[in-house]
């Protein structure tokens, strides 16, 4: 199961925001 960041300007999953896209974890 991923982990499934939340953008902090729009509150909403990384995926779904299309302001931001999902940082992956390194």
């Amino acid at each position: 199961m991923e982990s499934v960041r939340l953008c902090e300007e729009c509150g909403e999953c990384a995926s779904r925001c299309p302001y931001h896209l999902p940082i992956p974890e390194t």
